[in-house]
């Protein structure tokens, strides 16, 4: 059987126009970039060059340049409705980035998620930049890993933490719910609180002002939370995952939810949203709570931390479905996608 020709875009993996920084959609990116080879296609990459900057063309290591910037393309692809497309020596061309236009060959197209439509609000205007920056792993056989025990240890020392903690994971944004994750936390009985602290690893996102201020208010009145906006590596937040007692992830809107599969993964048990996309990554591993309601999340929250049966539970089923989300079987998925589009 021939190779299947698969065109990449790439415009988000390409070090020459991401300063060797993945995103979300770069990690995703990457993964099918090395796995699709093993199903049977043979990949080339796709990038589109910022306008005014065609001298990058020359830099491009991964991939080969359209012939002019997106936003040309998709104004041209208005214009002629179909008149004209972009031509590739392709079988297939598959858009991961939202950057659809037209092509000389069927086209698939990865929708991530649905936010700047549905909940505009909650969006920077430089969307992309804001993406959560934690997506840039995923849950692998790496992160199946036991990490020992001593890196743990070191990790819990370097940032002042202590073992059984409840942890979030994400960028500081309207949508990841993390005033209600605080509310939740603080309305905990004092002894518990006293036990185990909460730590918040993420950046600084989109229009979280207000809360940092109301964290690092309850910093100040002596309450023990952590927050970690520095941590850059995967070895690091893989330790950070390892000593955590609970995590706690009530988003409001996610297209996939990766940092659950990862405390999965992890072998941590899980609080998590009963909507969107979040119960079909739990597939029942995780307690899932109405996300609009502190005292639900509070609750979840607590019996993880109290009822070690219910834990024992959680990690197992966790561990579990963990091993069904990997880049392995997205690669196969994507791969039969291919072959339908083709089929059509």
């Amino acid at each position: 059987m021939s190779l299947l020709r698969v065109g990449l875009s790439a415009t988000t993996i390409e070090p020459a126009l991401t300063n060797g920084r993945l995103d979300g959609i770069g990690v995703y990116t990457s993964a099918l970039a090395q796995g699709l080879p093993d199903q049977g296609c043979k990949v080339e990459g796709f990038s589109f060059i910022p306008v005014g900057k065609r001298k990058l063309a020359s830099n491009l290591s991964l991939s080969r340049p359209m012939a002019m910037p997106f936003p040309v393309t998709a104004l041209r692809d208005f214009v002629l409705r179909g008149l004209v497309s972009t031509s590739a020596k392709v079988d297939v061309y598959h858009a991961t980035d939202y950057m659809i236009v037209r092509m000389s060959c069927p086209v698939v197209a990865t929708l991530h998620d649905a936010i700047p439509q549905k909940y505009p609000d909650w969006c920077s205007p430089r969307l992309r930049t804001l993406k959560n920056w934690i997506q840039r792993q995923a849950a692998s056989k790496d992160w199946a890993l036991e990490v020992p025990a001593a890196e743990i240890d070191a990790a819990m020392l370097e940032f002042a933490l202590e073992r059984g903690y409840f942890l979030f994971v994400g960028t500081l944004q309207p949508r990841k719910n993390l005033d209600r994750v605080l509310d939740a936390y603080l309305s905990l009985p004092l002894s518990m609180r006293r036990e185990r602290q909460l730590v918040i690893v993420g950046r600084p996102g989109w229009r979280c002002e207000t809360f940092v201020a109301r964290m690092q208010k309850a910093m100040s009145d002596g309450e023990r939370i952590v927050w970690l906006n520095n941590v850059k590596d995967e070895a690091t937040l893989r330790r950070l995952y390892g000593g955590a007692g609970v995590f706690v992830f009530p988003s409001l809107y996610e297209g996939f939810g990766i940092p659950v599969a990862e405390a999965f993964a992890s072998g941590v048990p899980v609080v998590t949203s009963n909507t969107t996309s979040l119960p079909e990554v739990s597939q029942g591993a995780a307690l899932e709570v109405d996300p609009l309601s502190p005292g639900a999340i509070a609750e979840a929250m607590r019996s993880l931390a109290q009822d070690s049966a219910l834990r024992e539970k959680c990690i197992a089923a966790g561990r579990r479905r963990a091993a069904e989300l990997t880049w392995e079987r997205t690669a196969q998925e994507t791969a039969r996608v291919y072959h339908s589009a083709l089929s059509r």
